[in-house]
């Protein structure tokens, strides 16, 4: 396993060429201007059997993510354990979590997808969409053609907004993404997550002890949710500064807006709050920020929400995603 720039590319380059019908040039194109990148090569003699393309994100460079894993078609699993030389690794790198963000035939070429379970966290989450069209079907009055309007459809950063529901109602405080802890985050996202039974990568993580993954989930929100919006984005206090709920939203690319992750402590349900957050998120990307739609991607088995989305408008989109996560003990 090496940094980006000890890489000698040239034989792995001829390995992947062999293996996709590719010219070593095409190869280097793909992979040789990835920042920091690693990859570990599996050898039989001199010759490389299998590699291993990891990147490790600048700011949170205790999680190593895989992008890219390919071997050749009579590979020796048995005679080589992958996965206890990425683990060896990256206990002398201090890597506390190893993470592919998508696991395919395409990306994880020549490996048995199903034999992976018994070795790292499989999770699989379906990805939903809401359209502009069905946004006005399912959002509009149909008589006026137009949005009916609710008091706390427009939230005011640092402005208290009352919201009512089965627990009656309760005045909650919106602040941005700028003014957050993000321990803050975690610490709620760890609560809500940790009583899930699920087998979502961030459920297992809120299963660790909570200094460690408080740390590691604040690490995975500034690190790989990417441009996240801090003028679409909602983190909801309590009277008492607490952390009742978020919405964390990514900025809108091509027209299209993505909601990151979204959740409300359980001992603040049931005022109507993580209603308030979504409306005023789907409102502000298709209002004010011109987009088409509006994607997710939620856990498989995790029905509570995907029933709150099926009732605002979201449709199932065919593809699923299959991540792995494995932790280095």
């Amino acid at each position: 396993m090496k940094w980006n720039h000890e890489i000698e590319f040239d034989n792995i380059a001829n390995f992947l060429g062999k293996l996709f019908n590719k010219t070593p040039e095409a190869i280097k194109e793909r992979f040789v201007n990835i920042p920091d990148m690693y990859v570990l090569a599996f050898k039989d003699d001199s010759d490389i059997k299998g590699v291993m393309v990891s990147i490790r994100n600048d700011k949170a460079d205790n999680i190593l993510e895989t992008i890219y894993v390919a071997f050749e078609p009579d590979f020796n699993f048995k005679e080589t354990n992958v996965f206890n030389k990425l683990n060896n690794f990256c206990k002398t790198e201090y890597i506390d979590l190893v993470f592919a963000q998508t696991i395919s035939e395409n990306s994880f070429v020549n490996v048995d997808i199903e034999k992976l379970s018994q070795i790292i966290t499989l999770n699989t989450r379906v990805l939903m969409k809401l359209t502009i069209s069905d946004y006005k079907e399912k959002w509009y009055d149909k008589v006026k053609g137009e949005l009916p309007k609710i008091s706390s459809d427009k939230l005011d950063f640092n402005k208290k907004f009352k919201v009512s529901g089965e627990k009656k109602s309760k005045k909650f405080t919106v602040i941005s993404l700028n003014e957050v802890s993000w321990v803050k985050v975690a610490e709620l996202q760890n609560k809500v997550y940790a009583n899930l039974d699920l087998k979502d990568n961030l459920s297992i993580i809120s299963k660790k002890t909570i200094d460690y993954n408080i740390s590691l989930i604040t690490k995975l929100f500034s690190g790989f949710y990417g441009h996240l919006s801090d003028t679409n984005s909602y983190i909801a206090l309590s009277d008492a500064g607490e952390v009742a709920g978020y919405i964390v939203n990514l900025e809108p690319s091509n027209k299209k807006g993505f909601i990151a992750d979204f959740a409300v402590d359980p001992s603040f349900q049931g005022y109507g709050l993580g209603k308030v957050l979504l409306r005023n998120t789907v409102i502000k990307y298709f209002e004010q920020l011109d987009c088409d739609s509006i994607g997710l991607a939620v856990s498989i088995d995790n029905n509570t929400a995907i029933e709150i989305y099926v009732d605002n408008g979201f449709q199932f989109e065919a593809e699923e995603i299959k991540e792995g996560i494995l932790f280095i003990d």
